[in-house]
């Protein structure tokens, strides 16, 4: 019994071409369901595979670098947000900075902290600070402002002459301390 009867009164030529548009048929079939989509994965799994290894590249170089970036942020600790209170962050500066007049040998007018200044990334203290003494301890007293580990800056300085023919001078200093948050 023959399935196709119309392939029995078909010459050998037409039974060739008929096989060989079939197997085209077939190739371009199992080429577009089958090869196409397993090629597709294979490529997207390669693709990822190299995007996984150079995170983990970059990851070990970091990781070997752990220690040298543990000692770079230690000596940045200090400069980072503190658990206090704005009050008693002011205080701490008030005091420092009052220590670091007296050491130099100023005597202080008057001192007056002024609110906080946030932005995104800091948040600045003003204190306005009256000094009076000789120019030397004046310069004394800047330099240690800005030497401080505190990250002390003298924004604003107005210095006059307490008398004419003297060398105590009066100072008016804006103060900053930045607090990276």
């Amino acid at each position: 019994m023959n399935i196709f009867p119309f392939i029995a009164g078909m010459s050998k030529k037409e039974k060739i071409g008929i096989a060989i548009a079939l197997s085209v048929l077939a190739f371009a079939f199992l080429d577009r369901f089958v090869a196409a989509p397993i090629s597709a994965k294979f490529k997207k799994i390669g693709a990822e595979t190299k995007m996984t290894e150079q995170a983990l590249a970059q990851n070990l170089r970091n990781l070997n670098q752990k220690d040298r970036i543990s000692r770079e942020y230690q000596k940045y600790l200090p400069y980072v947000k503190t658990n206090y209170s704005d009050g008693e962050e002011v205080n701490k500066l008030l005091e420092a900075i009052e220590d670091m007049a007296r050491k130099s040998g100023l005597s202080i007018g008057n001192i007056k902290p002024q609110p906080p200044k946030d932005t995104d990334i800091y948040k600045y203290f003003l204190i306005e600070v009256d000094v009076e003494g000789k120019m030397d301890a004046l310069v004394i007293f800047l330099h240690q402002l800005a030497a401080s580990k505190e990250l002390f800056r003298a924004n604003k300085i107005y210095i006059t002459l307490k008398e004419k023919e003297t060398s105590i001078a009066r100072a008016s200093i804006l103060v900053t301390k930045v607090i990276v948050r």
